[in-house]
């Protein structure tokens, strides 16, 4: 039986701690950010090396700035570190993250990226059917994005380029 007066005292630190990780990973980000300033951004403006970068970390601040400032109670399983499901999901989100890594160059960036969000949206308790819809739409858009419209080579991975000699 769980005590309910050390839960309530549970909630405050899990809210307190996960402010202070979204500040830790926004400075991050902000870090992130200068270090992509400093490469090229092209001529025209966002075709250079370094605008794929600066996006990322313009997204990754400004979610973190909307993490840190949003005040949503948090569930007491999570506390400072998360226990039970939730450090469950912690690790899996991180063995995924590192698969995306080690498997995009043998499978490529469009069945990677794929496998990723269907695993990733089913993690965070997606349906079945909007985790497909995601893993589908993302990779062809990035595509049609990259590949068609701004002519960029993205890499296909070594399964694709054997098979099919491209």
């Amino acid at each position: 039986m769980v005590d309910a007066t050390a839960t309530d005292v549970d909630v405050p630190a899990a809210a307190k701690g996960s402010r202070l990780t979204s500040l830790i990973l926004t400075a991050a980000g902000l870090g992130y950010l200068y270090q992509s300033m400093q490469l090229p951004m092209g001529d025209p403006l966002g075709t250079g090396v370094g605008a794929i970068p600066a996006l990322i970390a313009v997204c990754w601040v400004a979610f973190g700035i909307y993490v840190t400032i949003r005040n949503r109670p948090v569930a007491a399983e999570l506390g400072p570190w998360p226990r039970g499901t939730a450090a469950l999901r912690v690790g899996y989100s991180l063995l995924l993250c590192i698969a995306f890594v080690v498997t995009l160059p043998f499978l490529g960036i469009f069945l990677t990226t794929a496998a990723f969000l269907l695993l990733m949206a089913r993690l965070a308790d997606a349906t079945w059917k909007n985790a497909c819809v995601v893993a589908v739409t993302t990779p062809i858009a990035f595509w049609v994005v990259f590949a068609l419209g701004l002519k960029v080579s993205l890499p296909y991975g070594s399964l694709f380029t054997t098979i099919f000699g491209g």
